[in-house]
This record gives structure tokens, sequence and C-alpha cells, in this order.
């Protein structure tokens, strides 16, 4: 009796131990759980640039769905990017994979310099930007596909858009033709409803009549809606822009003109946008003389803050990598040493993005902290092929506390490609 009575106490005691430590290594487990969770461990980062890469099979603009599917490398004109060319200074550093070749799938990047920083916070504003939409020569209206694109674009909502240029053909000093050219173009813009900004290209300031029409259809127009909007522009004189604008007793708007600029740059909600214009006279396919002068000072002023810029040549050409000038490339800079003296410019002054066009296609790079963009087909033909870039698209920017998205969306409404960038 007594032997039994010991051998249950001891049965009760171990089944008692057993209990504890099977609870005890199921709460350990939970909490390791939660922990990793917290810590994003469970999906895995990478280091460097490419944070969690996921391939996304819905490609509707506003009700994308994402699965777990990592993807290695970037899809840039339908194409992967060896990751070890990446901050390189060739062109197109991509290679072409069969197996991306698909317009159903795009493809997020988290670009982060730092991986530390919380890049899910919420949307501030969007904005959206295209270029290159003018008509094939002087006498034909705006092309289709570009109204197609803009009314694609007002369905975004954006707070503004900017245009990297060539927004007219240009070709004639013909005043009638270019002026109906211009009001084509506003004609078109014009159910926007928001402010249109223009980086001028080299279309557009063709002649001294392109430029009379540029400042007084365009820029005109620009500066007043940005006033009455309470957008402050601030030109080469570093003084308020604004202020050469003024409302008369009947309400309409008079244009001061003693301090435009084809260049200038406004802040709005805390992020910075400079306009740059390429071709000043006596400067074509440069940054020089008095412009770069303000520009050096501008961006030494703006060096902590979040910046975007507009220019209509690439800073990082596809078509012409090595700036020949001799006339068997298509040229975008005139000068190598005044393009190599902008890339150090905006490399030391931490510029977050460079928007460009010119060259008609879509291409993405990265160098040395920025992302250069080329957005030049909204309207004319393609340089390339589809599998190239060669796509008529827009970009739609999202801007957030610490980082930006940018999506590529075609003409069909589709994105192409997407990317969120961590702001420097």
């Amino acid at each position: 009796m007594k032997l039994n009575l010991k051998l249950n106490k001891f049965k009760s005691f171990h089944t008692f131990n057993f209990k504890i430590i099977i609870r005890g290594i199921s709460i350990f487990l939970i909490l390791l759980v939660i922990l990793l969770a917290l810590f994003g461990c469970v999906g895995g980062y990478k280091n460097n640039f490419v944070v969690n890469n996921y391939k996304i099979s819905d490609s509707k603009v506003n009700n994308s769905k994402v699965d777990n599917t990592t993807v290695n490398g970037f899809k840039v004109n339908d194409s992967k990017v060896d990751d070890s060319t990446r901050d390189s200074s060739k062109a197109n550093d991509s290679k072409v994979d069969d197996s991306t070749l698909n317009d159903s799938r795009i493809y997020i990047n988290v670009t982060n310099n730092d991986t530390n920083n919380n890049v899910n916070n919420n949307i501030i504003f969007t904005f959206t930007v295209c270029g290159d939409n003018r008509p094939a020569d002087d006498y034909l209206p705006q092309p289709e596909v570009f109204k197609k694109i803009i009314g694609l674009i007002k369905e975004q909502n954006p707070a503004f858009h900017l245009s990297v240029g060539d927004i007219i053909n240009g070709q004639t000093t013909d005043e009638n033709v270019i002026k109906r050219q211009f009001q084509d173009y506003l004609d078109v813009v014009e159910q926007l409803s928001i402010i249109n900004f223009v980086s001028p290209g080299n279309h557009d300031l063709s002649n001294d009549t392109t430029r009379k029409y540029f400042s007084e259809r365009i820029n005109k127009k620009t500066f007043i809606e940005a006033k009455l909007n309470g957008i402050q522009i601030y030109t080469f004189s570093d003084s308020n822009a604004n202020q050469d604008y003024k409302l008369n007793k009947s309400g309409n708007q008079d244009y001061a003109g003693n301090s435009f600029s084809f260049y200038y740059y406004f802040e709005y909600k805390g992020v910075y946008f400079i306009i740059l214009n390429a071709f000043e006279k006596g400067y074509w396919g440069a940054i020089k003389g008095g412009q770069l002068k303000w520009l050096e000072k501008v961006l030494k002023n703006l060096s902590n803050q979040k910046v975007f810029i507009f220019i209509h040549t690439p800073v990082y050409s596809v078509l012409n990598p090595e700036t020949i000038t001799d006339g068997s490339k298509h040229v975008a800079f005139s000068s190598k040493k005044n393009l190599d003296y902008i890339r150090e410019l905006f490399k030391n002054y931490n510029v977050d993005g460079v928007f460009s066009g010119h060259e008609h296609l879509y291409n993405r790079q990265f160098h040395e902290g920025t992302t250069y963009i080329i957005t030049a087909l909204s309207g004319e033909y393609p340089f390339v092929s589809e599998e190239e870039g060669g796509i008529y698209h827009f970009i739609k920017v999202e801007v957030k506390e610490n980082s930006w998205i940018f999506y590529v969306i075609d003409k069909n409404n589709k994105i192409y490609y997407q990317e969120e960038v961590v702001f420097n």
C-alpha cells in the first residue's frame, strides 16, 4: 500500500513537471515568432539598396495584390539588372532575361540607403510627370495618345503635374503657327485643372519665336496659377517670383514680366522642386553661366532637404552615354565636362530624384544616391523597342514622410514598373 502511494506521488510529480516544460516551450516559441515578426525577419531583408523585392500579379494601378515570391534584381525596361553594375556609369546597366518579359507582372523594390528607416508611412501628396508629347510636324494637332495619357493622369488626382519638355514641334518662326501649337497643348492639359510646370525642351525653345510664346503662354500661366494656389516660386534672383504678379481690381491677373525665368524652384509640403532649362540662349544642351551659379547656390541651401530636379536632357543618357557630339549620335548634353560637373553637383548635394526627357523611352538608373528617370514618351515616336522601354507612359509619384514611390503607368493604365525610394 505504501509502495503504491509512493509510485502514484512519483508519477503525479513528473506529469506535473512535464506539463510545465511543455507550456514553457510553447510560450517561448510564441514570443520568438512575435519578436521575429516585429523586427521584419520573417520576410527576410537584403542589405545594400534593395529590401524585400516582391512580385505582384495584379497590374491595376490602384489595386495591386502582393504575393511573397522573391524576385532578384530590378525590372527595368522589362530587364533584370545585375546588382554588380548598379552604381556604374553605364547608361543602361541591364541584362535581358526572357522570363521577366511579362507585362502582367510588376516588381516592387525598396531602394534604401538605410535599411532602418521606416518606409511604411502615409502618403502626403501625389504628383505626375511626363514628357515628349509633341506632334511629328508643325501642322499636326497634339497626338491622340497624349490626350489619352492626360485623361489617365487626371484619374490619379495629382496635386500638380510636371512636364520634362518638348511639348510642341516648334520648327518654324511663324508666330501664328507657334501660338496655335502652344494653345493646342494647353487645350489638352487644361482638363487636369491643376498647375502644370514645364522644363522646356529643345523644340520648345528652338528660336526666338518659340521662346517668346513659351514665356507668354506657358510660364506666365504657371506663375499666375502658382500664386493663386499659394505656391511660392523662386527664380534666378532668389526673390519670390510671385511678387511679379498682381490681381487688379477687376480680378484679372496682370503680369509684371520683369522677373520670370525658364529655370526656378518651388516648395510644396516640405519637398523642393527645381525646374532647369538646358537650352538657355548660348548654352544649348548644358547648364552653364548664370543658371549654373544659381543652381549651385540653391542646392547648397537645400542640401539637407528633399529635392527633385526636372531637366529635359538626361543626365545619364541611354542613347549616347559617351556624350558624343559630332552628329553621329542623338545628343543630350553638348559638353562632357559640363555633364560630369552636373553629376558631381547632384551627388554632393544629395539630390533625391532627377526626371528627364529627350530620349523617347522610359529608363531608370541609380547613381551615387540619386535616382535618375527618363520619362520621354507620351506622344512622340519611340526610339527603342517596347522591351527596351519604348512604351507610351507617364510617371505617378506618391510622396511619404521618409520615402517616395514612383509608378510607371502605360497608356492602357497598367503599371509597367514601380519602386519605393527612401529620401536621402
